[in-house]
């Protein structure tokens, strides 16, 4: 019997897949609009085609010249992506003359748009890949336990260099890097870098581009199943009242906390007819030019979301949960580092250099979403706690315009000395960095709509102490611009006419903002004088409300008796479908119990710790820990153990994702 060529030809690709590894059947993929795409791309690039001169050099706004590659890099695959002549011109301007690429976005370039760019533009580009490329297989970029992101872009670059170039090695240090990742998703319900609108997208993207254009079956299948479950953790915590993530930002942003998100793009590519249209440039603040390239960046990837995770969210039932564990690595401050005369880079592992060190983690993380409000938690700070917000209330409100921007986040911060905001340079990223500073190091025991909030203040903010505080901040409407929307704000049994206020008791805060009812009680270790212990202000565009240990002349406290100047709170959250008046509501918290003190034995080594409790109808919550080494007893929620499932989350979702059962070896 004879076979014809074509045979032969199907013949070898079969065997050669098999070779490579069986990819098995993936699930059917959530569709993107392209027509909106288009109109995104179409208005972003009308302001942006003479950024760089013919030879590549910035000539546009001289604040947003860029200080490295990833910035206009990403506007040049925007502007590829387009498909627009100039854009396009654009682009080889700088990509012909760059002098050094981010690694995985320049291979993804010159895989997908190879047809685009010019001769020069692909030995330049291939010239940069070829030299940065040994650095890449350094341990440093590997799975860690922290800043998945980074070993992330690693891997996807990897394995695209691979492939433009036939090095095997790099394909084969980009799926032993995969496979470490794949055992922290098998033990953990999420990953290190859990739950971020900014750090969920830079992951998604670097896997999207790896599975799109390896041609390793073993590798797309694990790259695949590896966007999969991010999706799970981006859509399984996209709250579609209030258009957004709510969810314990493992990582955030200035814009987080006003309320727009990195993943606003990528959204709009999975969930196009869930996502309310908004030009980039609407959607993000003028300052903020570097995010608004990065998101239009996204417009040209090919994402990978099955369509079951958005048949889920779209007929998603409140109530609902989200339970998983995440655990991590040791951190250190680089506040605290600077003060030492130390940078990450100069710090070596072997001497005593008086810097705090925060240990490897292992956290429990919450998320609980009723129609009209979401509350998330996670027990453990990530890492410094510096930047995480492992405290987080998010509700929709009922007000014209843009749907985004009435949204509410709500979040706290231990503010030490009055210091609000990071001073920093903008570099094209608007309030760079978190636009309140985390003074402090949190951690948050939840059970449903309740959460106990407990702080203690970093060690080395022990000098020169003129206040201490936590501070809880609810924003004004349309995103901290207009009036304050705040409909009662009481302290005790006490209603304040102009919604601020004192109390010289640690008296509870009660907040009503449309259906949505708030009880904040103070968790204030100790007081230790100058100021009443509790303040309503307006600031910034928040109502802030404040737990004070201290205000008054500059103090110095051993680092030891500083941790011990705890604060926290309880928020109690809640609406009209759950009591019947917001008095109702008040009348409940009102009757609540706290204990909340430090103690000590011979037993303990004259070592402290602190013991908290609330009770109120029907809830018990209490936490026992050591603040010196934060090592914790106990969290307790009705007397027993605070439960800790891997992965518990309402619907069917969870039953489908893979990498969900440990393979037994």
């Amino acid at each position: 019997m004879k076979f014809s060529p074509a045979y032969w030809s199907i013949v070898v690709l079969v065997l050669y897949h098999f070779a490579l590894g069986t990819c098995p059947a993936h699930p059917p993929m959530a569709k993107s609009d392209k027509a909106r795409t288009n109109r995104q791309l179409a208005a972003f690039i009308r302001s942006r085609l003479t950024h760089f001169s013919v030879d590549g050099q910035w000539q546009g706004d001289p604040d947003l010249k860029p200080n490295r590659s990833l910035e206009p890099l990403a506007l040049s695959h925007a502007l590829l992506a387009s498909g627009d002549t100039k854009a396009i011109s654009q682009a080889n301007a700088y990509l012909s003359n760059a002098n050094d690429l981010e690694w995985h976005r320049a291979t993804f370039i010159l895989l997908r748009y190879k047809a685009l760019l010019t001769e020069k533009s692909r030995q330049n580009i291939r010239l940069i890949l070829d030299r940065i490329a040994p650095e890449y297989l350094k341990p440093s970029w590997d799975f860690v336990g922290t800043n998945d992101n980074f070993p992330a872009m690693a891997t996807a670059g990897c394995a695209l260099y691979g492939e433009i170039s036939g090095k095997k090695e790099y394909i084969q240090k980009a799926y032993e890097r995969l496979l470490r990742f794949k055992a922290q998703l098998e033990r953990s319900g999420v990953n290190s870098e859990y739950s971020s609108q900014a750090y969920c997208f830079l992951q998604i993207e670097p896997m999207a581009m790896l599975a799109e254009f390896t041609a390793n079956a073993k590798l797309k299948t694990l790259a695949l199943q590896v966007e999969e479950r991010f999706w799970f953790d981006v859509l399984g915590h996209y709250y579609l009242p209030a258009h957004k993530m709510a969810a314990p930002y493992s990582r955030a942003y200035a814009w987080d906390m006003r309320g727009a998100g990195l993943t606003y793009s990528m959204l709009e590519s999975v969930i196009p007819q869930l996502v309310p249209f908004q030009y980039l440039d609407d959607y993000f603040g003028s300052s903020e030019e570097w995010i608004k390239c990065r998101n239009a960046a996204c417009y040209g990837i090919t994402y990978h979301c099955p369509q079951y995770l958005v048949d889920e969210l779209v007929n998603r039932k409140y109530l609902y949960s989200f339970i998983a564990t995440a655990d991590g690595s040791p951190g250190s401050d680089e506040l605290d580092l600077a003060m030492h005369g130390l940078t990450m880079q100069t710090r070596t592992a072997n001497e005593d250099d008086g810097v705090t060190e925060y240990g490897s983690w292992q956290t429990r993380i919450e998320t609980y979403m009723t129609p009209k409000y979401a509350l998330s938690s996670s027990l453990i700070p990530f890492h410094s706690g510096a930047q995480t917000e492992n405290f987080l209330l998010v509700y929709p409100r009922k007000t014209v315009g843009q749907p985004q921007r009435n949204t509410a986040t709500v979040f706290s911060r231990l503010v030490v000395n009055d210091q609000f905001t990071l001073k920093t340079p903008s570099h094209g990223y608007g309030d760079y960095g978190v636009v309140f500073d985390e003074m402090g190091r949190r951690m948050a025991i939840q059970e449903k709509n309740t959460v106990m909030v407990i702080y203690k203040p970093k060690p080395f903010l022990n000098k020169g102490l003129t206040s201490l505080r936590t501070c809880v901040f609810i924003p004004h409407s349309d995103w901290m611009t207009g009036p304050n929307p705040l409909d009662e704000v009481w302290i005790g049994d006490e209603k304040l006419a102009q919604k601020t206020g004192v109390s010289s008791r640690a008296e509870p805060v009660f907040v009503k903002d449309g259906n949505v009812y708030m009880a904040y009680i103070p968790l204030i270790g100790e007081t230790m004088g100058g100021q009443p212990p509790v303040t309503v202000e307006e600031k910034e565009g928040y109502t802030i409300l404040s737990f004070y240990n201290y205000r008054g002349p500059a103090i110095d406290l051993a680092r030891r008796d500083l941790q011990n100047k705890g604060n926290g709170f309880i928020c109690e959250v809640a609406s009209s479908d759950e009591y019947p008046s917001f008095e109702a509501f008040r009348k409940v918290m009102l009757a609540s119990i706290v204990h909340d003190e430090y103690r000590t034995y011979v037993h303990y080594r004259s070592n402290m710790v602190r013991n908290t409790k609330y009770e109120r109808k029907g809830l018990s919550i209490e936490h026992e820990y050591s603040p010196g080494s934060e090592g914790i007893r106990f969290s307790a929620v009705n007397g027993q153990y605070l439960a800790k499932p891997r992965l518990k989350v309402s619907g069917g979702a969870s039953s489908k994702i893979p990498l969900n059962t440990p393979e037994l070896r």
